[in-house]
């Protein structure tokens, strides 16, 4: 019997509107520098690119040898002690929290939501099923903030977020921590997400059922879905049916 049905968070539940690396990431790494001007910041733009390139290269290098996800937060503590070492603590980690808000309000602004996701959740819901998201993501403020106002958070019994929990996608423990508190074991949820390494591998290593989205250039890897779909509004039938066949 299924009892939950656990989501991904980007390229699953929302898609991007732009393309990252070109269109967006620059404008989402000056909004941080324009509000700490406004804070009296006197280096130049360069300057700061660099300190920020520096930083995040820093911390990428730890996630990668951790195998987790570090909260942005921590980067722009480090940034803003580093670029106003005179102020005093409080004002500091206040200025820091703006700046990580600034760089978040451009990046999830570029995400809309998926094709058919709340005709898929109300369905779902309508079940009576518990949903959640498990979602490698660097601050979780922002993600619920984002579902908040898609209109879409009132439907999740629960969010994990790597950067919250120490380790991420495909650990299998991100998922155990959210099975755990939606009180099913893996044996009746179903995970939805959209990357074979990252979601579906993590979802099997941690026992569940999984389901692939729209990801044709992927079926080609090793690891294969239980369930493909194009969009969201086939997962209520595949659920439906696991229901009937269980």
């Amino acid at each position: 019997m299924i009892k939950a049905v656990l989501f991904d968070y980007g390229g699953t539940l929302v898609e991007p509107l732009k393309p990252w690396d070109d269109e967006v990431k620059p404008t989402a790494v000056a909004a941080p520098y324009s509000l700490l001007r406004r804070h009296g910041l006197k280096v130049p733009y360069s300057e700061y690119l660099a300190i920020n390139n520096s930083t995040f290269d820093k911390y990428s290098e730890l996630e990668k040898k951790t195998e987790s996800d570090i909260p942005d937060i921590t980067k722009y503590r480090e940034m803003v002690d580093t670029l106003f070492p005179n102020r005093n603590k409080a004002w500091r980690e206040r200025v820091a929290s703006e700046a990580n808000n600034a760089f978040w309000d451009v990046a999830t602004a570029n995400y809309i939501l998926q094709k058919g996701a709340r005709r898929c959740l109300t369905e779902l819901k309508s079940m009576k099923l518990r949903l959640a998201v498990v979602s490698n993501h660097h601050n979780g403020d922002a993600l619920n903030n984002h579902l908040t106002h898609l209109g879409i958070r009132s439907f999740f019994s629960f969010i994990t977020v790597s950067s919250g929990v120490g380790f991420r996608k495909p650990d299998k423990r991100i998922f155990a921590i959210c099975l755990s508190a939606l009180r099913a074991s893996s044996s009746e949820a179903v995970f939805v997400g959209d990357s074979i390494p990252y979601d579906i591998e993590g979802a099997k290593r941690a026992g569940m059922t999984t389901v692939l989205i729209g990801k044709d250039g992927q079926r080609n890897q090793a690891v294969r879905a239980d369930f493909e779909v194009v969009n969201l509004t086939g997962i209520p039938r595949i659920v439906s049916s696991l229901q009937e066949s269980g």
